[in-house]
């Protein structure tokens, strides 16, 4: 059975949240292996002094990157470190908790799917920015039309004043996708990420997705979305701070440099053409 190494870096402005974050991943029902949380030396979005970190459970590692990658870092300096062991490299976001059940689902998913990236949510560039592939991978995973919210499901909501979020199926049918969705998690060989990942253009830098994903294409190494029920939570206050959806570098903001990455991605490494 592969090692599962949950892997996340976080910012300055979130380092309040890590105790939450922390207690999530301890009440996981399948317990990862290891956790790693990795920061880098000197952050490119907040420069001076790194802050101290809170208190860390002594179950987590707490690893310092000389190079910071952007949102990138909660996977390539793992991917390094971890490059050779097979171990399976389970990452995600600072501003998200994870339900109990979180590692139980991508493991359980991983027993049918040994070589695929698996996540719980992803996107296809044809259908978010109208890029054609001649040959996309496939079978496609086909989300539910209603996102599994069945009469049972919305029943339970009303029931519980909202407050509850019953677990429901997204995805109507299991398959690949283009580009995994990191913050609700996604699992990855150690050996899907390339050396060329860690050489990340500018402005791609903010749109890690794209970039891994796409990276992964080259190891021949693909995204499977799963089609288990999973709780769906809205954004909370955490993930408003400092999110990098609402950033903008050099004039470029999410949408055009998803697109600029996708270009790239295209142009020098002939992936989803």
């Amino acid at each position: 059975m592969k090692q599962i190494v949950v892997t996340f870096t976080t910012i300055p402005p979130r380092f309040s949240n890590l105790g939450a974050k922390f207690r999530s991943l301890e009440k996981q029902a399948v317990k990862p292996d290891r956790v790693q949380l990795t920061i880098p030396k000197n952050y490119r979005r907040f420069p001076g002094e790194r802050p101290s970190l809170p208190s860390i459970p002594d179950w987590v590692e707490v690893f310092e990157s000389d190079v910071d990658y952007g949102p990138a870092t909660k996977l390539l300096p793992a991917a390094q470190r971890w490059a050779g062991t097979g171990a399976d490299l389970l990452l995600c976001d600072d501003d998200r908790l994870q339900d109990k059940d979180w590692v139980f689902r991508l493991k359980n998913a991983r027993e049918a799917r040994p070589k695929d990236i698996i996540c719980e949510r992803g996107w296809n560039i044809q259908d978010r920015m109208g890029v054609f592939q001649k040959k996309p991978k496939t079978p496609r995973a086909e989300l539910h039309e209603t996102g599994g919210k069945s009469l049972q499901y919305r029943l339970k909501r009303v029931g519980s004043l909202n407050l509850l979020h019953p677990p429901r199926q997204v995805y109507k049918t299991a398959g690949y996708v283009d580009v995994f969705e990191g913050f609700l998690g996604a699992l990855i060989p150690e050996s899907a990420i390339p050396m060329s990942a860690f050489d990340i253009p500018d402005i791609i830098w903010t749109v890690d997705d794209v970039w891994l994903s796409g990276m992964a294409t080259l190891k021949n190494t693909y995204v499977w979305a799963h089609d288990m029920k999973r709780p769906v939570y809205s954004d909370a206050k955490i993930d408003k701070i400092a999110a990098l959806r609402h950033h903008v570098e050099n004039g470029v903001g999410r949408d055009d440099a998803d697109k600029i990455a996708i270009e790239h991605l295209r142009r020098e490494f002939g992936v989803w053409l």
